[in-house]
C-alpha cells in the first residue's frame, strides 16, 4: 500500500496533538526486553480518577514506500499515581489484532536487545470517558549498535579475545597477524568466519562496507537492516573496545543523547547504561614473593629466607562490590604478633561514590538538555514559523491559480483538486462543446477550442499538483518539528518530575548524611529496576576477618578485631552489631587480647543532626588470663577482674547555626551497678566525656576549633592501646589561608591536667604550622605540634600501657621544574622528634634532600641526608649517619624495565656502608602476569674496629591480574 494512509493518519494526528478535547503530558519508551517479555514504560499526566482506555499503533517509516505496523496495543488503565503521574509498565501480550507485534521485530528485539535502526511513528489515543486525546512520539534508533545491543556485545567478545574467555587473566584466543594489514585489518580479517558463524546463529547476516580509514560490519536480519560496528582501522581494535569500555564504566554521561530526535528521557537513558557498565565482573590480584638472604642486620626483625603470599578479590554484588583480600607471610611461624589476615569488605562506601558520581552526571546531563531544549524552541520557532509563512503563501497562491478556494480540504485525495478545476471550467467547456455541435459549415474551431480548454485543465491540475505537494512536504516538516519539541518538552518535564527533583539537592556535602539505601531510593528512577528495593541496599557495611573498627573514642577506636561488624539501615534508624577478639601489640611486644562486643543505634533527629547510642563490653581472653606477664605490674583482685566491663556511650554529631559543627560524646564504664551503689565509687569518677567544636568566621578563609575532653579517674577500658584515665584536656585553634591560598597559618594551644589517686600535675603546649602553595615560586611548610599521651609516672610503674610525651618539628620545601623534554622535582626535608616515656627519653633529627628526574624512558633518584637519634640502646652507627643514594630507572619498552642503584652511609668513624641494588621487570604482552626479581649486596659494620659483614639477598616477586566474567550475556 502506498504511504498516503500513513501520511493522512500521521497529519491527523498531529492535528490532533493540537485539537483533541483535553491535551496532556506523555510518554512512551520503545518497546524492550524484560525476562524474556516485552514491556513499554508509559508516563502519563492525567487527573482522570476513573480508567483509561489506551490503544497505541507504531509504524515503521525508515526509508521505505511501505510503512510496517509494528505492533498494536489496546487496554484499560487503572490510574496508579507517582507524583501526580500515571506510571505503567506496559506488557506485550499476542491477543489479537488489537494486541499484536510484528514477528520479525519481535525476533531483533529478543536476539539484539534492541530494535532495529531507523524511525518510527508511534500513534496514541488516550479516552477518558466523554475526552479523547490523540498523540503522536517520533521515535528514532540510531544505525550505530547500542551499548546494550547482544550483536554489538558478541562483536566486542571476538574481536577483544581478552574480554572473553580467560583463565585468570589469560585469553584463550591468539589472533595471527598478516604483513601489511594494521592491527584493527589483521583482527577483522581473523574473526571474519566466527563473526558469520556466531551471528548466523542467531539469524543475522553480515556485510562489510569499506570507508576512507573506517569499516563498517553491517547487520540484517531477514534483510531488515538493524545497525552497524563501526571499526576504525588506524588503531587497534582491541585497545580500542577496551577503552570504550572503561570510559562506560566510569563516566556513562558521554553516551547519553540529548538531541531533538532523541525519544528517551535522560532517567532512562542513565538507566539502561548503569546497568549495560554493571556487568557482574570478578576482578582481582594475585601476588606471591620470596626472599633469600644470607643474614640480617642487627635488630633486624626479618628471617633470612621467607615468602609472603597476597591475594585481592573483588566481586560485584547487586552493584555493590565486596571484596575479600588476604596475606600470609611465612614470618609467621616465630612471631608472637602475626602480621598475616583475611577479611572480607563489602564496599558500600565504594558504591555510594559511583551512585554519587551518576547522580552527578545525571544532573549536569539534565542541566544540558533543558538547556539545549530553550536553544531548539528558539530554533525550531523561527524555522517552523518561516515554514508556516511559506506554505501561506503557496496556499495563496494556488487559490489564486486554480480559483479553488480551499484546497486543503481535500487533503491527500489530490483527484478532488482536479474535479474542482474541471467544475469550475465546465460552463466554458460546455459551451465551447454546444458551438462546436452547432456548427454546420464544419467548421472544426470550437472542437479544437474544447480540447485546447481540457489541456488548460489538465495543465493547471498538474501545476497544482506539484505546488500541493511542496505543501505537504511543508506541512510534514511543521508537523514532524512541532511533534518533536512537544516530545522534547514532555521529556524534560518527567525527567524533573520522577527524577531531577527528588535528587537536585543533593549534594557532596549533604550526601555525607545519606546511606546508600537513602541515595539509592532517591535515584531509584536512575537505576535498574527494583535495586533501590533490594535488602543488600540497606547494609551500611559488613567486614569479617581482621578487621579494625572506629565506632567511638570510649568503645571501639580503631583496634585491631579478629570477627564480624555488620551495619544495617532500617530507615528510622542505623543500627550495627560487632563482635570478635580485640588485640594490640603492647610496647613490650605482648599480645594483648580481649573478647569484646558492641551494638550501635544512630537516629538523625532533623537535618545536619545525629545522636548514637553505643554498648560496647569486653572481659580478657581465657588465653591472656593464663599469661602470667598481664599481672607481673598489676595487683588485680581476680575474681573481679573476670567479670567482664560494660561501656555506654551516647555520642552527638551537628551542625549548629551555619558554620559550626559540634561532636560530642558521653560515656560510663562499669562492671556491674553494685559499683554505684557503694561509697567508694564516686559516680563522676567512671564517667568520661568530650565535646569539640570547628567553625569557619563569615566571610573569612579562617577556621576556629576548641574542645575539652575529661577521662574519670575510675573509668576503665583496658582493650583501648592507651589508657588516658585521670585526664582533663582543653585544645583551641585555628587555620586561616591568605593571599589568595598562597599562604597557610595555623595554630593550636594544649592545657592538660593529669592526676591520679594521689598526685596532679598541669602541662601546656603551644603549637603552629606555616605553609605556602605555589606552581611558580617553590612551596614551604614549617610546623611545630607538641603531642602528649600520658598519664603520672606513678601510674606508668603500674600499667602497662605506658604514656609518652613529646614534640615535633617538621620543616619541607618543594619546588618543580617542569620542561617539555624533562621534569626535575626538589625536595628537602627536616624533621626533629623529641619523646620522653617513662625514665626513657629520645630525640632523632632528619635532613634529607631529594631529586627526581624524569626523562621519557629514563628516571634519576638522588637522595642525600644525615639522621642524628639519641638514645640509650642505639650504637654509634646508629647514633650519627650520613647517607647517600643513588639509583635509576629504564623502561626499555611496555615488557622490560631494568633499575639499579647505590647506597652509601658513613658513621663518626668514616664509612659504614655500601650497598648495591639490582632490578629487573618483566611483563607478559598477552597475558596479565608481571615478575620482578631483585639483587641486593650489603657491606656494612657497626663499630670502627669490627670487620666488614657481607649480606647477599635476593628476591622474586611475581604478580598475576585477572578479571573474568560470572555470567555471561545471553
Amino acid at each position: 500500500m502506498l504511504n498516503t494512509l500513513h501520511i493522512a493518519f500521521f497529519l491527523t494526528f498531529a492535528l490532533g496533538v493540537i485539537f483533541s478535547v483535553k491535551a496532556q503530558k506523555l510518554t512512551l519508551s520503545l518497546p524492550y526486553n524484560s525476562d524474556k517479555n516485552i514491556l513499554q514504560d508509559f508516563i502519563l499526566e492525567s487527573d482522570h480518577s476513573e480508567k483509561l482506555q489506551l490503544r497505541i499503533q507504531s509504524y515503521d517509516v525508515t526509508g521505505v514506500r511501505d510503512s510496517i505496523l509494528v505492533y498494536s496495543y489496546a487496554d484499560s488503565l487503572q490510574p496508579k499515581k507517582q507524583n501526580g503521574l500515571l506510571v505503567e509498565k506496559l506488557e506485550h501480550k499476542q491477543n489479537g489484532q488489537q494486541n499484536s507485534f510484528n514477528g520479525r521485530y519481535k525476533d531483533i528485539l529478543h536476539k539484539n536487545n534492541t530494535f532495529p535502526a531507523g524511525t518510527y511513528h508511534t500513534y496514541l489515543t488516550l479516552i477518558a470517558g466523554m475526552d479523547t486525546m490523540n498523540h503522536l512520539l517520533i521515535q528514532a534508533v540510531d544505525s550505530n549498535l547500542d551499548n546494550h545491543s547482544h550483536s554489538r556485545y558478541e562483536l566486542n567478545t571476538i574481536y577483544n579475545p581478552s574480554d572473553g574467555k580467560r583463565i585468570l587473566g589469560v585469553s584463550l584466543d591468539q589472533n595471527k597477524t598478516t604483513a601489511g594489514l594494521s592491527k584493527a585489518a589483521n583482527t577483522l580479517r581473523n574473526a571474519t568466519k566466527k563473526v558469520e558463524k556466531t551471528l548466523s546463529k542467531k539469524g543475522f547476516d553480515v556485510s562489510y562496507r569499506e570507508g576512507t580509514s573506517t569499516t563498517y560490519v553491517d547487520l540484517f536480519y531477514q534483510s531488515r537492516f538493524v545497525g552497524y560496528y563501526k571499526v576504525d582501522l588506524t588503531t587497534s581494535l582491541p585497545s580500542t573496545i577496551k577503552q570504550q569500555k572503561e570510559k562506560l564504566e566510569n563516566n556513562i554521561t558521554g553516551a547519553v543523547k540529548s538531541e531533538l530526535e532523541n525519544s528517551k528521557t535522560v532517567f532512562t537513558q542513565f538507566k539502561e547504561l548503569y546497568e549495560e557498565s554493571k556487568k557482574k565482573e570478578v576482578t582481582g590480584n594475585l601476588s606471591l614473593s620470596g626472599t633469600v638472604a644470607s643474614g640480617q642486620e642487627e635488630n633486624s626483625q626479618n628471617e633470612n629466607n621467607y615468602y609472603e603470599v597476597a591475594g585481592q578479590v573483588e566481586i560485584p554484588v547487586m552493584n555493590i562490590p565486596v571484596s575479600l583480600e588476604g596475606y600470609y607471610t611465612s614470618q609467621d611461624k616465630n612471631r608472637i604478633a602475626k602480621a598475616s589476615y583475611l577479611r572480607i569488605h563489602y564496599d558500600t562506601e565504594k558504591a555510594k561514590a559511583e551512585l554519587l558520581k551518576l547522580i552527578a552526571g545525571y544532573k549536569g546531563k539534565y542541566d544540558e538538555a533543558v538547556s539545549k531544549g530553550k536553544g531548539l524552541e528558539g530554533v525550531y520557532n523561527t524555522y517552523l514559523n518561516q515554514l508556516q509563512s511559506e506554505k501561506t503563501k503557496m496556499l495563496n497562491e494556488l487559490k489564486t491559480e486554480t480559483g479553488v478556494s480551499d484546497v486543503t480540504q481535500f487533503k491527500l485525495d489530490t483527484a478532488g483538486v482536479f474535479r474542482q478545476l474541471t467544475t469550475t471550467y465546465e460552463k466554458k467547456l460546455k459551451d465551447t462543446l454546444t458551438q462546436a455541435s452547432d456548427s454546420i459549415t464544419g467548421n472544426n474551431k470550437p472542437l479544437a477550442k474544447a480540447a485546447t480548454t481540457k489541456d488548460t485543465v489538465t495543465q493547471l491540475y498538474n501545476k497544482a499538483l506539484r505546488k500541493y505537494e511542496q505543501i505537504q512536504e511543508m506541512e510534514g516538516k511543521i508537523r514532524k518539528y512541532y511533534v518533536l519539541l512537544e516530545q522534547y518538552r514532555n521529556n524534560n518535564y518527567f525527567d524533573s518530575v520522577l527524577a531531577y527533583d527528588k535528587i537536585k539537592n543533593i549534594s557532596e556535602g549533604t550526601a555525607d548524611e545519606k546511606t546508600y539505601k537513602e541515595l539509592a531510593k532517591s535515584a531509584s528512577n536512575l537505576l535498574p529496576e527494583g535495586t533501590a528495593r533490594k535488602f543488600i541496599t540497606g547494609l551500611t557495611n559488613l567486614d569479617a576477618g581482621i578487621i579494625t573498627k572506629q565506632v567511638s573514642t570510649y568503645t571501639l577506636n580503631g583496634q585491631t578485631l579478629k570477627g564480624i561488624d555488620v551495619g544495617y539501615d532500617l530507615g528510622f534508624c542505623e543500627t550495627g552489631f560487632t563482635y570478635g577478639r580485640v588485640e594490640y601489640v603492647t610496647r613490650d611486644g605482648q599480645v594483648d587480647k580481649y573478647n569484646g562486643y558492641s551494638g550501635r543505634a544512630s537516629f538523625k533527629p532533623a537535618k545536619g543532626q545525629k545522636a548514637t547510642l553505643v554498648y560496647y563490653g569486653y572481659m580478657p581472653s581465657r588465653k591472656m588470663l593464663n599469661e602470667g606477664d598481664f599481672f607481673k605490674d598489676v595487683n588485680v583482685n581476680m575474681p573481679t577482674f573476670k567479670d567482664p566491663i560494660h561501656i555506654v556511650s551516647a555520642i552527638y554529631n551537628g551542625t549548629v547555626a551555619k558554620n559550626i559543627n559540634i561532636e560530642a560524646e558521653g560515656a560510663t564504664s562499669f562492671r556491674s551497678t553494685r559499683e554505684f551503689q557503694t561509697e567508694e565509687v564516686r559516680i563522676p569518677d567512671k564517667l568520661s566525656y568530650k565535646i569539640a567544636a570547628d567553625g569557619s568566621i563569615p566571610q573569612t578563609t579562617i577556621n576556629l576549633k576548641a574542645g575539652m575532653e575529661h577521662i574519670g579517674k575510675q573509668f576503665e577500658n583496658n582493650s583501648l592501646p592507651m589508657n588516658m584515665s585521670g585526664t582533663d584536656k582543653y585544645t583551641a585553634g585555628a587555620t586561616g589561608q591568605f593571599f589568595k591560598n598562597f599562604l597557610t597559618l595555623g595554630v593550636e594551644y594544649n592545657y592538660l591536667i593529669q592526676q591520679n589517686f594521689a598526685s596532679r600535675s598541669t602541662h601546656s603546649k603551644w603549637g603552629f604550622d606555616i605553609k605556602t602553595t605555589s606552581k611558580r615560586y617553590p612551596s614551604v611548610s614549617l610546623s611545630y605540634k607538641p603531642f602528649t599521651t600520658f598519664r603520672s609516672f606513678a601510674d606508668t610503674l603500674n600499667i602497662p600501657q605506658r604514656p609518652i610525651l613529646g614534640e615535633v618539628w617538621l620543616g619541607k620545601l618543594s619546588y618543580q621544574i617542569k620542561k617539555k623534554t624533562y621534569t626535575l622535582r626538589l625536595t628537602a626535608i627536616y624533621n626533629r622528634n623529641t619523646a620522653l616515656a617513662d625514665t626513657t627519653s629520645s630525640n632523632s633529627n632528619i635532613t634529607q634532600l631529594n631529586t627526581i628526574y624524569t626523562r621519557n624512558k629514563l628516571q634519576l633518584l638522588l637522595n642525600l641526608g644525615r639522621a642524628e637519634t639519641k638514645a640509650d640502646q642505639l650504637t654509634v652507627v646508629h647514633g650519627k649517619t650520613n647517607f647517600l643514594g643513588l639509583s635509576a630507572g629504564y623502561t626499555l619498552n611496555p615488557q622490560w624495565n631494568l633499575s639499579i642503584g647505590q647506597d652509601i652511609g658513613t658513621a663518626p668513624f668514616g664509612l659504614s656502608r655500601y650497598a648495591t641494588n639490582l632490578g629487573c621487570g618483566y611483563r607478559f604482552k598477552r597475558t596479565p602476569l608481571a615478575i620482578r626479581g631483585a639483587f641486593r649486596y650489603n657491606t656494612y659494620k657497626m663499630i670502627e674496629t669490627q670487620a666488614w659483614k657481607k649480606i647477599y639477598a635476593g628476591t622474586l616477586d611475581m604478580s598475576w591480574d585477572f578479571r573474568f566474567k560470572m555470567k555471561d550475556k545471553t
